[in-house]
C-alpha cells in the first residue's frame, strides 16, 4: 500500500511539472499581442492593436512572418498588374510585412537567427539577428536592440 501512494505522488509531482518545462521553452507558435520601441527616426512608438502574425520555433528551426504597425495593410486591385504599382503603392503594401525563415541557436536568454529563405534577399547573405528574451506564464519577450533602433514584443503561446 505504501508503495502505491508514493507511486501515485511520484506521478502526480512529475505531471505538475510538466507545464512548467513547457512553458520555458521556445518550442511552439507564437502571436504578437503588442509591440513598442524607439528608433531614430520615430522616436518612440508603441503598437497596441498588433496585426497578423506567428512566429514558429521548433529544434533549432524558427520562421517569423508579421505585419508591423497597428492596421491592415491595404488591399491591391485584383486587376492592377505589377506595373500599375508605383512605388509607394508597393511600399505601402509590402514594406510593413516581415518574413524570414531559417535556423536558430540559443545562448543563455539570446536567441540568434540565421534565415535560409527571407522577403528581404540581403538577409539571406550571411544575415542573422540577435534577440534577448524572457518567458512570463505563456508570454515571451522578445527584444531587439542595435544603433539607433530598439523593438521589444510580447508574444502569446498558441501552441
Amino acid at each position: 500500500m505504501r508503495s502505491r501512494v508514493f507511486l501515485v505522488a511520484l506521478i502526480l509531482l512529475s505531471l505538475s511539472a510538466m507545464p512548467a518545462v513547457a512553458q520555458e521553452s521556445l518550442n511552439g507558435s507564437w502571436v504578437i499581442v503588442e509591440s513598442w520601441g524607439e528608433d531614430d527616426q520615430s522616436g518612440q512608438w508603441r503598437v497596441e492593436n498588433a496585426q497578423p502574425s506567428l512566429f514558429i520555433f521548433l529544434e533549432g528551426h524558427y520562421s517569423i512572418a508579421y505585419v508591423r504597425g497597428d492596421s491592415p495593410r491595404p488591399l491591391m486591385d485584383e486587376d492592377a498588374t505589377r506595373a500599375d504599382l508605383d512605388c509607394e503603392q508597393a511600399a505601402s503594401m509590402w514594406f510593413p510585412y516581415v518574413s524570414n525563415s531559417g535556423t536558430y541557436e540559443i545562448n543563455g536568454a539570446t536567441i540568434v537567427i540565421h534565415p535560409t529563405v527571407a522577403l528581404y534577399p540581403n538577409f539571406m547573405e550571411g544575415g542573422s539577428e540577435t534577440y534577448a528574451f524572457e518567458f512570463d506564464g505563456d508570454l515571451l519577450r522578445l527584444t531587439r536592440s542595435e544603433q539607433g533602433f530598439t523593438w521589444n514584443a510580447r508574444l502569446r503561446r498558441t501552441r
